[in-house]
Order: structure tokens, then C-alpha cells, then sequence
């Protein structure tokens, strides 16, 4: 329960806000304003009435402002990014008739905002992560899982990615190491597991252990191919039978 206090000692004690505990004349029991004795709620109503009568005004004085400090809107999407994003799905999730609207009738932007996010997401660690997983499925040609593909790996991301890159601490994003010549290395072949017969998840789960992969040059990966004439492919080999009970020949 708030505090009673007079608008006079809450100007003696340099508040911004005083209470009564009396009604306002629209009939607000709330705080008010020490500056002008105004009630919060009775401002908060206002406020939002005249937006919604002003929205255009809002828009364009917004993205007057946008242009005006074209850096500091770039930093705040980028260091807001995921609680925006947040709000937005929460928003499309409480309005689906309204999103749905929005969607039908601005389809051109939407393709381009979905083709701009499936960039920026792929840029992204997780977004790697996915890109390396429908890529083992594509090969493994088992189709689609039965859940999520990352529901089938015993790792999150942040774990994925501090065990691959731990021999390479000049990089922070995997994204670093591709741009800088490296690639995701599947010790024991893809190829080999195929063969073995085993279902589509257990395929899955072998394939993406982390003891099944590290970070090499583009060149190296190449011209090892299908390869398991390395003692590293060997020593893999028995790592993933005793784990997963299988025989790798």
C-alpha cells in the first residue's frame, strides 16, 4: 500500500511523486505529479488516447528521428534484438488475427523480412548448428525426425560451440572460423554410418556427437573425403561403439 504524503513534504524532500489517498476527479486512486499535482493514471489515459488518434504523426516523426541517427537506431536494434524480438512474438501470439491481416496484406515486405531473417538467423551460432544438422539428414537421406532435429543432441548451443572452438580462441563465432577458411568435420564418414543400418535418430545422434566433430581448413576436409585411414577416425570409431553399443567395421 502506498505511503500518504503531502504534496508539501514531498516537495521538501525532492519526490517525484505524492498521495493523498483521495480520489482524483475522475475518480483515480493513484499518485500524483508533484510538479503539477497531475494524477499518473489520469496522464498514463491521455497519453495513450492521444496516440492512438496521432499515429501517423508518431510514425513519421519516428522515422524522421531514425534517419536523423541512423548509428544509434543500428546499435539499438543489435543490442535489443532478442527482447524485440521477444515482444514481437508475444504481440503475434495475443493478436493472430491482426498478424494474419498484416501478413495477407503486405506480402511482398513479409517474403523480404522472412528472407532477411533466414540470412541474419544463419549468420547466427544456433543458426549454424540447424545448417549443419539438415545437412547430416540431407545426407544420411533419413527425411525428417519425429521432433525438432535439436530435441536429438545431448548439447545445447553454447556447449557446441566452446567444445569446437576450443583450440581456436581467436574465434568467438563459428561464423569467424567459416569466413575464415574452416569447416565442421564429421570424423567418422557420414558415409560409413549410412551403412550401418541403424534408424533415422540413432543415425542422427552419432553423426552429430560431439566426439564426431571438429573444426578443420576447408582444404584439409576435402582431401580427407570419406577417409577412415587416420588414427583420429579410428580412435572416434571407439569412442561412439562404446558409447551407442554398435559396431563400426
Amino acid at each position: 500500500m502506498t505511503k500518504i504524503i503531502s504534496r508539501e513534504e514531498s516537495i521538501k524532500l525532492g519526490l517525484k511523486y505524492f498521495f493523498t489517498g483521495e480520489e482524483c476527479k475522475h475518480g483515480h486512486i493513484y499518485e500524483r505529479y508533484t510538479c503539477n499535482s497531475v494524477c499518473i493514471m489520469c496522464s498514463t489515459v491521455r497519453r495513450k488516447e492521444w496516440q492512438k488518434n496521432n499515429r501517423k504523426k508518431i510514425k513519421q516523426y519516428c522515422r524522421k528521428w531514425h534517419d536523423k541517427n541512423p548509428s544509434y537506431s543500428k546499435d539499438y536494434h543489435k543490442d535489443n534484438s532478442e527482447v524485440r524480438n521477444k515482444k514481437a512474438r508475444k504481440w503475434r501470439k495475443d493478436n493472430p488475427e491482426k498478424a494474419r491481416e498484416w501478413k495477407n496484406n503486405n506480402k511482398e515486405r513479409y517474403k523480404e523480412l522472412k528472407r532477411k531473417h533466414s540470412r541474419t538467423y544463419r549468420r547466427t551460432n544456433h543458426g549454424k548448428l540447424g545448417t549443419i544438422c539438415s545437412n547430416v539428414l540431407f545426407r544420411l537421406s533419413t527425411g525428417k525426425l519425429y521432433k525438432s532435429k535439436f530435441y536429438y543432441l545431448d548439447y545445447t548451443t553454447e556447449e557446441f560451440l566452446r567444445y569446437i572452438l576450443v583450440p581456436f580462441p581467436q574465434f568467438n563465432t563459428l561464423q569467424e572460423a567459416y569466413d575464415a577458411g574452416y569447416q565442421i568435420d564429421h570424423i567418422v564418414p557420414i558415409k560409413l554410418i549410412t551403412t550401418l543400418n541403424l534408424d533415422k535418430e540413432l543415425s542422427f545422434r552419432i553423426v552429430m556427437d560431439l566426439n564426431n566433430m571438429r573444426l578443420i581448413l576447408a582444404q584439409e576436409n576435402s582431401s580427407k573425403q570419406d577417409s577412415i585411414n587416420y588414427p583420429i577416425v579410428r580412435e572416434t570409431i571407439e569412442i561412439l561403439q562404446e558409447k551407442y553399443s554398435i559396431s563400426i567395421n
